[in-house]
């Protein structure tokens, strides 16, 4: 008995006109719904950004003003909104309305402890998020000797393509690189606001081998995963990458930072390199141990499809979910 109501822009909104009918159409549908439906509780789903808390307030007070639980999944979050919300007027309204929640859940530690220090009493979860079916069965197959491209070592960019994600420190470990292994190729998979500045930066320095898929999805991105030998993600700020993820269920030997949720998951040493340290020779110098160690890689690769099919699957996420919504609409 669960209702999955839509909210937030459409494809084919062609004018404002179009978008204000939309937004107000999802408040009117709402209302009807928790008046004539019997629910025990409502999720409602926003990143911390501004204008998804803006949009999901009002889906928050018209649950409250209904008597209904509540919970608030942060899917995102933005560390320098979350230190202003912590004071001044904004915050207090922030805190208002948000902090009535009967449960919220986050994705990583730090964001729990930050809700916490801005004075939230209420129940907080940790919560993770589910790879889809298609790749959760893909971290069941045994690994094979023989996997990715046999003649090339492929470096998997797979996210946004923004200076935050760290794309050019990636450019710059894959030039290094490059110098020492004839057969590295960089493949930088995704769209964003830095594509079309990364792709003349990569032409103007004459790199060779670094290709560019745009955004994948399905059997394309299903090819790409398959053609990797390691994953790269030298990100500045993360809540949990679900690239990341799919990676490790595609069994790549991934490097990334500790940020957001992934110190709170990521094992270095079994799931790969964990970098504090963004400089290019010394993201280089670990992949160097990649690209000479086969065992390495394939020690890596079981362990990263044992980790997934143990905490990423949909199964083990709607369990998890679904213990929540007794806790809140039964205990508390």
């Amino acid at each position: 008995s669960v209702n999955y109501f839509t909210v937030g822009q459409r494809r084919g909104e062609a004018n404002t006109y179009f978008k204000v009918k939309r937004v107000i159409r999802d408040y009117l549908n709402y209302c009807h719904i928790l008046k004539y439906e019997d629910y025990g509780a409502v999720q409602i789903n926003p990143s911390l950004k501004k204008s998804a808390l803006i949009r999901d307030a009002l889906f928050l007070i018209i649950a409250k003003n209904t008597k209904k639980k509540v919970i608030v999944f942060f899917h995102g979050w933005d560390w320098e909104l979350a230190n202003q919300l912590s004071t001044g007027v904004i915050g207090s309204i922030f805190k208002k309305v948000f902090f009535s929640a009967d449960a919220i859940v986050v994705l990583a530690n730090d964001f729990a402890k930050k809700l916490q220090e801005m004075g939230y009493k209420g129940f907080l979860h940790l919560g993770n998020i589910a790879i889809e079916d298609s790749i959760a069965q893909i971290a069941n197959l045994p690994t094979e000797r023989d996997q990715g491209d046999k003649k090339n070592f492929n470096i998997l960019f797979l996210t946004r393509v923004e200076k935050y994600k760290g794309i050019y420190e990636a450019i710059e470990t894959f030039r290094i690189l490059k110098a020492q292994y004839e057969n590295v190729n960089l493949i930088i998979a995704g769209d964003g606001s830095e594509l079309n500045n990364v792709q003349k930066y990569v032409k103007e320095n004459n790199l060779k081998d670094v290709i560019f898929t745009g955004y994948l999805e399905g059997k394309e991105k299903h090819e790409v995963f398959k053609s990797a030998s390691c994953y790269l993600l030298p990100s500045y700020n993360e809540g949990m990458p679900l690239s990341l993820i799919e990676a490790c269920a595609y069994g790549l030997p991934a490097i990334t930072t500790p940020v957001g949720a992934i110190k709170d998951f990521f094992i270095p040493g079994k799931m790969g390199f964990l970098i504090e340290d963004l400089n290019p020779n010394s993201i280089a110098n670990l992949i160097s141990k990649y690209i000479s160690n086969t065992d390495l890689c394939l020690s890596i690769s079981e362990f990263n499809k044992e980790f997934v099919r143990a905490r990423f699957t949909p199964e083990t996420i709607a369990s998890d979910i679904e213990y929540l919504y007794e806790l809140v609409i039964t205990i508390r």
